[in-house]
């Protein structure tokens, strides 16, 4: 099974109180490939939001090919309530991007 968690800095694995920021020893799609055996498929960024811009959606699409994975774990949304989006507005954007989105 192969797995593609798309996520922002909780999935990439930032540490918060590391001195310069780092990353934890074992993000948590690493502990998922390692407790399940799966292959596991980290592409978290530190500060990504819910795609919304067309060419976001063109490189999502670009990287569901390229992964060609089995299944889509998305953990998104922190940002964009951060950046002062409403609760409301975050489920909307994010079930345009999963009603798009298929695997190949």
């Amino acid at each position: 099974m192969k797995l593609w968690c798309f996520g922002d800095s909780n999935t990439y694995g930032y540490d918060p109180c590391g001195f310069f920021g780092g990353r934890y020893a074992l993000p948590w799609p690493e502990l998922l490939a390692e407790k399940t055996g799966f292959q596991v498929i980290n592409d978290g960024k530190n500060g990504r939001m819910i795609p919304e811009r067309e060419y976001e959606f063109l490189q999502f699409r670009r990287d569901a090919e390229q992964y060609n994975a089995d299944m889509l774990i998305v953990m998104l949304g922190t940002n964009d309530l951060l950046e002062g989006a409403k609760a409301g507005e975050v489920a909307r954007r994010m079930e345009v991007l999963l009603t798009g989105c298929t695997l190949p």
